[in-house]
């Protein structure tokens, strides 16, 4: 079945399904300054849920990012999305627009 799509394949379909088509990115000032959580063995991810993005649980050693709208996702996936939109996937809060 087509049960394991890639990671690609994942974000190009939210990025098609994404209201506006002239998506603007996210300030990289403001992606850099979202709050981080570093994953550790033991920590309880069950706080945190499966990422927004690919609804896969944390495991130890990957970087969780939480956005201002409570929303957290793997670091790698949602600086990717933020590169070229200034919402957030699941719920569309704002963040603040690139020049």
């Amino acid at each position: 079945g087509s049960g394991n799509r890639s990671l690609d394949d994942i974000l190009h379909h939210l990025m098609m399904t994404e209201p506006s088509h002239r998506s603007v990115g996210t300030l990289s000032s403001a992606i850099d300054s979202l709050e981080r959580i570093n994953i550790f063995d033991g920590m309880d991810t069950s706080v945190l849920g499966p990422c927004g993005i690919s609804m896969d649980d944390f495991t130890a050693g990957e970087i969780a990012v939480r956005l201002p709208c409570t929303h957290v996702y793997k670091e790698e996936l949602i600086v990717q999305w933020l590169q070229s939109h200034h919402t957030c996937p699941v719920c569309r809060y704002e963040l603040p627009q690139a020049e």
